[in-house]
């Protein structure tokens, strides 16, 4: 592998710290709008495509142009993640939460990694005044027992945060239930919902900022990433 192209995510830091690291294994890069991606890609002969956050449009014209597509998941929750493009064979997955992580190798999918040296470190990102809206919503449309329930799950959750309680001990019921009062819709598979219930609406605030995957890997191994990390998972 020669050559990326990066397309610009939420933090251009991150985006030229990715480039910065690919650059010092004599992999070139070209950074470029998602706008601009499909002029791109014939213009400059480029290997494969990386994005920060998986994005269904990139994930598309990867596989259109039968280029690899590596997305790291820059951001949590991630209900993006959600969608049928992503199981793919074109992409390639990053997901520095374990958690969601294990939600998908768990379903069978072979084409997402966790990159155990971040350490769960990643930037949380959402609107809060949606999400305060979406949980009010729930609350006051709940019976009296079914709000209990809720909030002995959470209590639960709160004491062993390891166990993804709220993820797995929601009953489908109860789940449609508070998608329907939370006005979210109900074309969404289960998982998405459990996802979005449990990590988006009721997750807590369990995020930190992402660093560059080398400062990140010095921080946590005490050495520079090695120079096969990317090839190795990258195929070649």
């Amino acid at each position: 592998m020669k050559k990326i192209i990066i397309v610009k995510g939420i933090s251009d830091d991150v985006t030229y710290s990715f480039a910065d690291d690919l650059a010092e294994r004599s992999i070139s890069s070209v950074i470029c709008d998602k706008k601009d991606l499909t002029s791109v890609i014939p213009a400059c002969g480029a290997d494969a495509v990386f994005s920060l956050d998986f994005d269904e449009e990139i994930s598309d014209i990867c596989k259109k142009t039968s280029l690899p597509g590596f997305f790291w998941i820059y951001s949590y929750p991630a209900p993006n993640l959600f969608c049928p493009a992503l199981a793919d064979n074109n992409n390639r997955i990053f997901i520095p939460d374990r958690e969601t992580y294990e939600i998908f190798r768990r379903i069978g999918l072979k084409n997402v990694f966790f990159p155990s040296f971040f350490s769960d470190r990643k930037c949380r990102s959402y609107d809060k005044e949606a999400v305060a809206h979406h949980r009010d919503r729930i609350m006051m449309g709940l019976e009296t027992d079914e709000k209990n329930y809720l909030k002995g799950l959470l209590r639960a959750r709160d004491v062993f945060p390891d166990d993804h309680i709220l993820f797995y001990a929601l009953p489908e019921d109860l789940i449609a239930k508070m998608y329907s009062l939370a006005g979210l819709s109900d074309r969404d598979v289960l998982l998405k919902k459990r996802y979005v219930l449990s990590e988006c609406i009721f997750g807590g605030d369990r995020g930190t900022v992402l660093l560059s995957p080398k400062k990140q890997y010095r921080r946590e191994q005490g050495g520079p990433m090695p120079s096969t990390y990317w090839s190795a998972r990258c195929g070649g």
